[in-house]
């Protein structure tokens, strides 16, 4: 699905590329790329959420207890959370159970390169 979802995004990019000389594109392929790019980005934060869903169920079978959040980017939009531990059920102070979960809008899961650290509280 990652492939997938990186190929349209680049179509949709390239023709918003071209868009940027006015009347080279028709203003309907600039729609339907907004609408490609949209569609692609929420495909690949489901897909992020699905696998680091399973991590969880994984990390709570293994007996672990806690999670943190780790930011690994220079550039996220999730600093604040960098190290925040919360209980394995608990949710962050974002509101979320982890990073790219579905409960996240769009543009917090797109692109996110966070993760989630599991531990035992001692």
């Amino acid at each position: 699905a990652a492939g997938f979802t990186s190929r349209l995004l680049k179509t949709a990019r390239t023709i918003l590329d071209q868009a940027k000389d006015p009347g080279v594109v028709p203003l309907n392929d600039v729609k339907a790329a907004v609408e490609v790019s949209d569609v692609a980005l929420q495909a690949e934060g489901l897909t992020q959420d699905a696998r680091l869903e399973g991590a969880e169920v994984g990390a709570r079978s293994a007996g672990k207890t806690t999670k943190t959040w780790r930011v690994n980017s220079l550039n996220s939009r999730h600093g604040a959370l960098d190290g925040e531990t919360v209980p394995i059920d608990g949710v962050f102070s974002n509101g979320a159970r982890r990073p790219r979960a579905r409960s996240l809008a769009t543009e917090d899961r797109a692109r996110c390169q966070c993760t989630v650290e599991y531990g035992s509280s001692e």
